[in-house]
């Protein structure tokens, strides 16, 4: 089982992320019809211990960031219990463009997902053991599907996370180092690239964990573009997120209790 999640997880990093989602949504038919924001970080040692690195000093620290301790660096990352984040997906095909946009709602273990391709709407809300799954507004045909042991929230967004980064080998980095921001109001970001077929760049957020911006490449062709637009970090009172885990007849949805899950 967790060589199969592995697998996924990687098929997600080096495909078409729009692809890969529309992918997942059609698993879930087929099923059907069957933490908190980090103000710094923890840099690998070169003895594999490890050593605290405030904000003030990341630039410094990163000097040090190669490929073979990619691995260990994205390990000590941790993502917000709480955030809405939006994305534009932008695939390549000669002259044509596809965008889609990508929200992702967390709070405290429940994930929704929405993604828009033009009036295309779907909506996907999770608590990592059941999915619930509509369609634009058409809110009376909600499909229930309890998730595999195997398939993670991650997977059903479809988008590159550092916990993926933490599951490659070192040898799949052909360069990683610490960017800093082109903005006043950006944030300090762990580049890295790897190599294939696909070869792919990734950018994520050192400040919060999350993907700022992945570019898949064929050679010199750019295939897809993904990149953040929105981040916003909402309280656990915020009203906005609480409608967000809301279903269409407005129950709302907690997170699983924590159970053992296949490996």
């Amino acid at each position: 089982m967790k060589q199969k999640r592995e697998s996924f997880r990687t098929a997600v990093w080096f495909a078409a992320v729009a692809i890969v989602v529309v992918a997942v949504i059609g698993t879930l038919a087929v099923m059907d019809g069957q933490s908190r924001t980090r103000s710094g970080i923890t840099l690998p040692g070169r003895e594999g211990q490890t050593e605290p690195v405030s904000d003030g000093a990341v630039g410094e620290a990163f000097a040090a960031v190669t490929p073979e301790n990619v691995p260990a660096l994205v390990k000590s990352m941790a993502r917000p219990a709480r955030y809405h984040q939006t994305l534009t997906v932008e695939v390549f095909s000669g002259d044509d463009v596809g965008t889609q946009t990508v929200e992702l709602w967390e709070a405290d273990g429940v994930r929704k997902i929405r993604t828009a391709e033009g009036d295309r709407v779907r909506h996907i809300l999770t608590n990592g053991e059941t999915a619930w799954l509509w369609y634009g507004d058409d809110t009376r045909n909600v499909r229930e599907i309890a998730l595999p042991g195997d398939v993670t929230v991650d997977d059903l967004s479809g988008i590159p996370t550092y916990e993926t980064l933490a599951q490659l080998p070192p040898d799949a980095f052909t360069e990683a180092r610490y960017e800093a921001p082109e903005t006043p109001d950006g944030a300090p970001c762990l580049y890295v690239e790897t190599a294939g077929e696909t070869a792919a760049r990734h950018w994520v957020d050192l400040s919060t964990g999350l993907l700022r911006q992945t570019e898949l490449r064929r050679g010199d062709t750019l295939i897809l573009r993904l990149r953040q637009t929105e981040l916003e970090l909402p309280d656990a009172d915020d009203a906005a997120l609480a409608r967000a885990m809301r279903l269409p007849d407005g129950q709302t949805v907690t997170a699983a209790e924590e159970t053992p899950r296949s490996q």
